[in-house]
C-alpha cells in the first residue's frame, strides 16, 4: 500500500532532527501497516499554496507515485498570519527579507526569546516593528483557497484513490496574540475545504478536539508553528482513526485504537 501526504512544513516534521521518526505521516504509515497487515510506503510532498506551480506539482507526484491513499493536509498560515518580515519582503525584496530574518533569529538567540514564551524586550521590539514597518501575509485568502480547492478537484478526477482532507488545528495563543483574526480566517478556510471534500465523498480528519486542551501550547515547538512530538502524536491518532473507521474501506469491525494508539485486532 502507498500513502502520500500532500502537506506543509509542519507535517514534514520541520524542527525535528529525525522527522521520519517523529512526524505524523510516518507514524500513521507504521501503525496503519500493523492494522491492515501489509507494508505501507509513505511519501510526503510539501505544498506551498501560492502561484501556478503547486497544483501541477502535486498532481505530478500523485500520478508518479500512484498512491492508494492521499492525505491532503493544509492550513491558512500564508493568509492568516501577518509578519513584519513578510512586510519587509513586500517592500524591499528577498535579500532584505533574508537579512531581516537573520537579525530576528540573532536577537532571539541573544535574548532567549521564543514565540511561545516571549521576553518583555521582544514584545516591545515586536510592537515597535509592527507599528513602524507594518505587517503582511505571504498570500491572499483568495489565492490560498484557489490552490487548495484546485488540488481537491484534481484529486477527485483520479480514480481508485482514497482521499482524506485534514485541516490544521486552530492557531495557538502565541500566534493569535499578534494575529487576532487568524483563527477566524482558518475556520472559514477549513469550512470551505471540508465542504469541497464532502462534495467528492472524501474522508474528513478533524483535529479540533485533540488540540482543544488547556496545555495545547505543549503540542507545538517553541516557534508556535511546527508541532512537537506530542503534537505529531495527536495528529497521527486522528488520521489513523479516520482511516480505520467507516466509511473508510480500511475500517475493521474488530480493530480498535486504544488510548496509547496501539492498534489491536
Amino acid at each position: 500500500m502507498r500513502l502520500l501526504v500532500l502537506g506543509t512544513s509542519s507535517s514534514a516534521g520541520v524542527g525535528h532532527r529525525e522527522p521520519e521518526a517523529v512526524a505524523w505521516p510516518w507514524l500513521v504509515g507504521q501503525e496503519l501497516s500493523d492494522a491492515i497487515g501489509e507494508p505501507v510506503e509513505v511519501e510526503h510532498l510539501r505544498i506551498v499554496p501560492v502561484g501556478p506551480r503547486p497544483v501541477p506539482m502535486a498532481m505530478e507526484k500523485v500520478d508518479s507515485f500512484e498512491p492508494d491513499v492521499v492525505v491532503f493536509s493544509f492550513g491558512a498560515v500564508l493568509c492568516a498570519v501577518a509578519t513584519v518580515s513578510d512586510r519587509v519582503r513586500q517592500l524591499f525584496g528577498a535579500r532584505a527579507y533574508n537579512l531581516f530574518r537573520k537579525a530576528e533569529q540573532k536577537f532571539d538567540a541573544v535574548t532567549g526569546n521564543t514565540a511561545v514564551r516571549p521576553k518583555r524586550i521582544a514584545r516591545w521590539a515586536r510592537w515597535l516593528a509592527r507599528h513602524t514597518i507594518g505587517v503582511a501575509t505571504v498570500a491572499s485568502y483568495e489565492e490560498v483557497t484557489r490552490v487548495e480547492r484546485e488540488i481537491l478537484q484534481e484529486l477527485a478526477r483520479r480514480e481508485g484513490i482514497l482521499v482524506v482532507v485534514a485541516c490544521e488545528p486552530d492557531l495557538p495563543s502565541a500566534v493569535v496574540r499578534d494575529n487576532p483574526d487568524g483563527n477566524r480566517i482558518l475556520g472559514r478556510l477549513r469550512a470551505e475545504m471540508e465542504a469541497e471534500g464532502r462534495s467528492h465523498h472524501f474522508l474528513i480528519a478533524d483535529y479540533t478536539s485533540r488540540f482543544d486542551i488547556p496545555d495545547r501550547d505543549e503540542l507545538y515547538l517553541s516557534d508556535a508553528m511546527h508541532k512537537s512530538v506530542r503534537g505529531h502524536r495527536a495528529q497521527a491518532d486522528v488520521v489513523l482513526e479516520t482511516l480505520l473507521r467507516a466509511p473508510s474501506p480500511y475500517a475493521r469491525t474488530n480493530t480498535k485504537v486504544t488510548k496509547d494508539t496501539k492498534v489491536r485486532s
